[in-house]
């Protein structure tokens, strides 16, 4: 490959002075690589069998006593340009189109693998102003999807992010020393096990949110739940009793570790109400 200044496709670059460098001894003022079909890259290697370690890495330094600069001028940076259109008619950029990332890759000794990546994605077409998010995406045994999105107002959406969300569906009279018999209404993450143990067992380390709320039935008296974790008590949900349909609910922050499990225990004997007055919620928050 050879550019319009006569680069070669392995360039020797032997000096570069502020905005001009010197390639195969011709002189560049700025340099622009034109790619004629999709083999073409710019690409930094520790060339060579050899034992002796590398490290190739790119450096972009610049020196100012501005705080600031353009959107992309004044500091250093790296610009990811995309048009729409091609290079003989352009277009401007429209929505839903990744404008650039950058992607981090691994090898099986053979082959390279792609590992992680950040993307800019355009949330409108481009006008005179931009409108664009950014998302990140990681692969987990060889599949690679999106974790996290930063939309253009700022909003953060996590699609993978733990939760559970269920509730009491039927009314139930417990005998005391008895599970609360908990219906899964949402589980993206697959974290919640029915019969016979009604738990939430949560797939990572972090603080997870937890509440649940419960009404007894008309006729029955105290209400006395506790939210444990790992069998533990660390929270009640009490109310008690002399009124028709008592209900109590309780809130905690919970430190847990991958596969701790939460439930609902019931200490006291009595019916619990079903319908849509019964929630348990455990959500990751940090």
């Amino acid at each position: 490959m050879t550019d319009s200044v006569g680069l070669s496709k392995v360039a020797t670059i032997a000096n570069a002075v502020y905005n001009s460098i010197t390639a195969n001894n011709t002189a560049v003022t700025g340099m622009t690589l034109a790619a004629t079909n999709n083999d073409i890259r710019v690409n930094i290697s520790n060339y060579g069998p050899s034992s002796t370690p590398r490290y190739p890495g790119l450096s972009v330094t610049h020196y100012t006593s501005n705080a600031t600069g353009g959107d992309v001028g004044g500091f250093p940076v790296v610009e990811l340009l995309r048009h729409g259109g091609n290079t003989s008619i352009t277009s401007a950029t429209p929505s839903g189109l990744t404008l650039g990332g950058f992607n981090t890759s691994g090898s099986n000794s053979t082959s390279a693998l792609s590992a992680t990546r950040i993307e800019g994605i355009s949330e409108a077409a481009f006008t005179t102003t931009a409108t664009a998010g950014i998302r990140f995406l990681t692969t987990n045994a060889g599949t690679q999807a999106e974790r996290m999105r930063i939309s253009a107002a700022g909003n953060i959406t996590i699609p993978n992010q733990p939760m559970f969300w269920g509730g009491h569906n039927s009314t139930i009279t417990y005998t005391a020393g008895s599970l609360i018999r908990i219906t899964s209404s949402y589980d993206p993450n697959s974290m919640f096990s029915g019969s016979p143990n009604y738990r939430v067992t949560v797939p990572v380390a972090g603080r997870y949110l937890v509440s649940g709320d419960l009404m007894t039935e008309a006729t029955n008296g105290a209400l006395s739940v506790q939210i444990r974790k790992n069998g533990t008590l660390v929270k009640r949900l009490y109310s008690s009793g002399g009124y028709t349909y008592q209900s109590g609910s309780a809130l905690i922050i919970l430190n847990c570790a991958a596969n701790d499990y939460i439930d609902l225990y019931m200490t006291e004997a009595g019916a619990i109400y079903g319908g849509d007055v019964g929630n348990f919620v455990v959500y990751l928050i940090g």
